[in-house]
């Protein structure tokens, strides 16, 4: 049996596996509505007139699927 090492991708695809396995767990149990809760929290940043106010689950939406896909880019470019 070949062991391979450690490596980033190989430990963020444990992370990103584990996450979305207690994500189901949370929104499937009676963590439910804690979980709605954090999810359609509003997070602000910025200053008075130039802020963005939007919830979580928007942030993650646009924001960090947006660098999701960035990357899956990059990857498919080598």
């Amino acid at each position: 049996m070949i062991v391979k090492p450690l490596t980033l991708d190989r430990i963020s695809g444990a992370l990103i596996l584990s996450a979305i396995a207690l994500a189901l767990v949370a929104a499937n149990s009676p963590l439910k509505e804690l979980y709605a809760a954090i999810h359609h929290a509003p997070i602000r940043i910025g200053l008075a007139p130039y802020q963005i106010d939007e919830p979580l689950i928007i942030w993650i939406n646009q924001g960090l699927m947006t660098i999701f896909f960035v990357l899956v880019g990059v990857e498919v470019n080598y």
